[in-house]
C-alpha cells in the first residue's frame, strides 16, 4: 500500500511499510515449493504483516542509511518466520 499526502500532488512522495516488500518476497519463495493459491496468499500476505512492527520509509534508499547489514538481515528473517506462522494458521483454517 502506497501513501501520498492528501494533496495528490503528482511530485509527492509516496511511503510504505518496508515489511511489506519482505512479506511478498518471502512468500514468492515459498510460493515455488509449497501450493498457494492467490486467496492464501493474500491471507498469509495480511496475516504476516499483522504480526510484524511498521517500518515506514519513502524510499529503498533510505534503508541504507538507517538500518545496517545486520538490521536488514534481521528484518528478512522476521519476515520469513512471520510468513511461515501465517502460513500455518490460513493452511488450518481454510474457508
Amino acid at each position: 500500500m502506497y501513501v501520498t499526502r492528501l494533496s495528490n500532488r503528482p511530485d509527492a512522495d509516496p511511503i510504505h511499510n518496508y515489511y511489506e516488500d519482505l512479506v511478498i518476497e518471502a512468500l514468492n519463495a515459498k510460493m515455488s515449493i509449497e501450493d498457494i493459491n492467490d486467496e492464501e496468499f493474500s491471507d498469509i500476505a495480511c496475516l504476516a504483516l499483522n504480526y510484524l512492527p511498521p517500518k515506514y520509509i519513502r524510499h529503498e534508499v533510505d534503508l541504507i542509511y538507517f538500518s545496517n547489514e545486520g538490521e536488514t538481515h534481521e528484518m528478512r528473517k522476521l519476515a520469513k518466520h512471520a510468513v511461515q506462522k501465517a502460513t500455518r494458521v490460513v493452511k488450518l483454517n481454510t474457508r
